[in-house]
């Protein structure tokens, strides 16, 4: 992830989940869901209030299969970012907008607040809309839901150029981590990347498709 020329944030699908059918990105984003998300929490700002609201799981499969809220570039892209594990970061930094009381008689729910965000996902961009739910007699008691729509008036752009380098290198080391089925390249992974960016450039050049031997070479050589 990384902004672009007009500071919007910048996603873009793995390899890994590119190659993938949609049965199995959609499997693969659910598996997150059950396994990976479970009690985890995004943090939203409501007039300087800040509080957590939690993915709404139950709400989770009706995203994906159709419930019409998103539309089909909308839904596709979320799949996408659910398979690739980086929906949480989706939702980050989104803007509040307004608040309203439940009107429709939804079960055990007080009010909701709407939240906006302008994000680009593979080459396209979206406004992203997250929906959190107050409800009652839980502690804490806050769920999301989230929805993008494609907004065609704003056209995607280029990566900045210094997170583009990072973006490239990192796509190369996670190509050669993820074929080896290698938790430990992939966590060295990330730690040569945060050197890189205090690195000069002869780092960089040597990093280009690196075997896991090559990056605790580059980690820990001084």
């Amino acid at each position: 992830m990384g902004h672009n020329d007009d500071n919007i944030e910048v996603y873009e699908t793995s390899d890994e989940v590119l190659q993938l059918p949609w049965r199995e990105r959609k499997k693969k984003y659910l598996s997150y869901i059950d396994r990976d998300y479970v009690g985890r929490t995004a943090k939203f700002v409501r007039n300087g209030h800040v509080y957590y609201a939690e993915f709404e799981k139950k709400e989770a499969s009706k995203a994906i299969y159709g419930d019409d809220r998103s539309d089909p570039a909308g839904r596709d892209a979320l799949i996408n970012t659910g398979a690739d594990g980086t929906i949480f970061e989706l939702v980050e930094n989104a803007e509040y907008t307004r608040s309203s009381k439940d009107t429709k008689g939804h079960n055990k729910t007080d009010y909701f607040d709407y939240f906006v965000k302008t994000v680009q996902i593979d080459g396209k961009v979206f406004d992203l809309l997250a929906d959190v739910k107050k409800q009652y007699y839980k502690d804490g008691g806050f769920v999301y839901t989230l929805r993008l729509v494609e907004n065609k008036k704003i056209k995607a752009s280029p990566i900045q150029r210094g997170q583009a380098l990072l973006n490239n290198s990192g796509n190369a080391l996670t190509n050669n981590s993820i074929s080896q089925k290698s938790k430990k390249a992939i966590f060295l992974r990330k730690k040569v990347q945060k050197k890189i960016l205090k690195s000069s450039t002869r780092w960089i050049l040597t990093i280009f498709m690196p075997t896991e031997k090559s990056l605790q070479h580059l980690l820990y050589r001084r």
